[in-house]
Parts: structure tokens; C-alpha cells; sequence
């Protein structure tokens, strides 16, 4: 009788370890968030570009704040990636973009250069900010977009020959970018950002 006392114990602790596993990776809705568009790279050159980035939304009730991951462009044909981040992101360390810019790409020193684009000085902005609304934070960020740009890079090209890479992106602009963006579940059908087609970059390379 006490081994079977003893079972049954065991039994109603992995029932409680499961339900409670299970409550907890419930409590969030992981979504996926891309937008692509035509538009120049610094080079002059028609090219895709696709912002992405994901999501945890947590329901209000719940101890624990939303997450995101950075918000990533692509340009296509490109091997470099610009990378915006929010207070999240910095680890308590002070962004280039402080309070006015909160959701920002600061750029790479000697990678990236200032353009002269805008009427602000380069010491006021940083490289590229994302602004939606009023949102302070990439979990705010709404369906459509502002996609600022301001630097270039210094090369658009590094290495030679067979090993050359393309490192260029978005061309700097005194307007924004506006773009729209999508919202899908992760793991949906509709989670499937478009793919940057390679056939032009290698029109371009012959």
C-alpha cells in the first residue's frame, strides 16, 4: 500500500511539473515581423531590402515584459546586415541615439560614414532610427514605419577577385523610408518573409 502511495505521489508531481511547463512557454505569442522594399543602395544600384525581427508578447497580467529581438535589414546582394536596437538591446550602456532616437543603429567606426544628408550635425544622429508612432521600444513598433538612414559605408566592396564581397546597403536620405509591415504568428503559413532573389547580383558580378 505505501509503494502504491508512493506512485501515485510521483505521478501527481510530474502531472504538476508538466502543467506548469506547459503554463509557462504558453503565456507568450511569438509573432514575426518583415517588410520589404525596392528602393537605391549607396551605390546607386535598384535593390530588395528587408526589415525583420521577432517578438514575445506577454498578456498584461503576466510579471514579465514583451522582448524582442533586433530589427535586422538586409539588403540583397549584400553580405552586411544593419542591426537596430533598443534600450534592451545596450545592456544599460548608453545608445548613440539616446532618448531622441530610442530605437537606433549607431554604425561601425571607420566602416561607416556620415553622408550629408540631413541639417543636423553627425555628432546629433546616429547612423539609422526606426520611428512608429510614439514607440519607445521595438515590441511598440506598429504596422507601418519610418526608416531613417544617414550614413554610407566607406567601402562598398571589400577583398579582390573571386573573394570580393558586396557590403554595401540602404542609401542615405534627407526623407525616411516608409515601410509596411507585416505581423505573423510564428511557425503560421503567413510566417514566410520573402526571400532576396540572387539572380541580379549575379547579372551584376558578369
Amino acid at each position: 500500500m505505501d509503494e502504491v502511495v508512493k506512485v501515485m505521489k510521483r505521478v501527481v508531481r510530474w502531472g504538476i511539473s508538466i502543467v506548469g511547463a506547459t503554463f509557462l512557454s504558453g503565456c507568450a505569442t511569438y509573432y514575426s515581423h518583415y517588410g520589404s522594399f525596392s528602393a537605391e543602395n549607396s551605390a546607386g544600384e535598384v535593390r530588395e531590402f528587408l526589415l525583420t525581427w521577432q517578438t514575445a508578447d506577454y498578456p498584461d497580467w503576466w510579471w514579465q515584459e514583451d522582448r524582442s529581438t533586433p530589427v535586422t535589414l538586409k539588403t540583397q546582394c549584400s553580405e552586411r546586415e544593419v542591426r537596430f536596437l533598443d534600450a534592451s538591446h545596450r545592456e544599460g550602456t548608453q545608445s548613440c541615439g539616446g532618448d531622441t532616437y530610442p530605437i537606433a543603429w549607431c554604425g561601425t567606426d571607420k566602416l561607416d560614414l556620415v553622408a550629408d544628408v540631413a541639417e543636423s550635425g553627425p555628432e546629433e544622429v546616429p547612423c539609422g532610427w526606426i520611428q512608429s508612432g510614439d514607440a519607445k521600444s521595438i515590441t511598440e513598433l506598429g504596422g507601418e514605419v519610418q526608416l531613417f538612414m544617414r550614413c554610407q559605408p566607406a567601402q562598398t566592396t571589400v577583398g579582390a577577385g573571386d573573394e570580393q564581397k558586396n557590403m554595401d546597403y540602404l542609401k542615405a536620405s534627407a526623407v525616411p523610408y516608409w515601410v509596411t509591415v507585416k505581423k505573423a504568428v510564428r511557425g503560421s503559413l503567413q510566417d514566410r518573409p520573402p526571400q532576396l532573389g540572387t539572380r541580379i547580383c549575379k547579372q551584376a558580378d558578369s
